[in-house]
């Protein structure tokens, strides 16, 4: 079905990741559709960042716009151990308290109003919180589904909105010790400098 292809950029610091079927290739716009509407894949999805060596990383894709849905899908993971520290549900409280009953992800903008923030609820323990790598190794997988697919429908919603402004879709964590997916206006907190441009 779906195979990773896994390159490292920069031993032990940077890891690049394509997803392929067969011989193809995923494209950005496969991807968003496959963390909407597939279970499977966002299980799949889950699990290549679970699998990663490092106990704590940043995870960056290339700017997309309604223009490059069609390039290949890929990302980079960045090894980041200064991300497991205390958790801090306070930094969002405000957040989890307006959501609706059975919602555990919120979505909202960021006080500079350039990003919006995709922010899983605590559910469970608050360790497991603190970054993307200790969310997907271990909160319940309903969570991980409903992550994935808020990330989808809100990445698209803004492409209709914006069609040619850049996205940004990654997770930085040294600001608020709380897990914050970013969809940014431009690379505010970006370590890999090739999805810079």
């Amino acid at each position: 079905m779906w195979e990773i292809e896994a390159k490292e950029i920069q031993v032990g610091q940077i890891v690049q990741y394509r997803i392929r079927t067969g011989k193809d290739y995923l494209h950005v716009q496969e991807v968003l559709q496959l963390w909407q509407d597939n279970p499977d894949f966002r299980l799949f999805y889950s699990y290549i960042l679970a699998d990663c060596r490092f106990s704590a990383f940043r995870w960056e894709m290339p700017p997309c716009t309604s223009q490059t849905l069609d390039r290949i899908f890929e990302y980079v993971l960045i090894n980041q151990p200064s991300l497991c520290r205390s958790p801090d549900p306070d930094a969002f409280k405000t957040y989890f308290d307006s959501v609706s009953v059975g919602e555990t992800v919120v979505s909202f903008p960021n006080l500079g109003k350039d990003a919006r923030l995709i922010v899983p609820c605590p559910i469970g323990p608050n360790s497991s919180y603190v970054h993307l790598a200790s969310f997907v190794r271990e909160v319940p997988e309903s969570q991980q589904h409903e992550l994935w697919a808020t990330i989808a429908g809100e990445m698209v919603a803004q492409l209709r909105r914006s069609p040619v402004s850049p996205i940004w879709l990654n997770t930085a964590g040294m600001g608020v010790s709380w897990l914050h997916i970013r969809l940014d206006s431009r690379p505010k907190y970006y370590r890999y400098t090739p999805y810079k441009v």
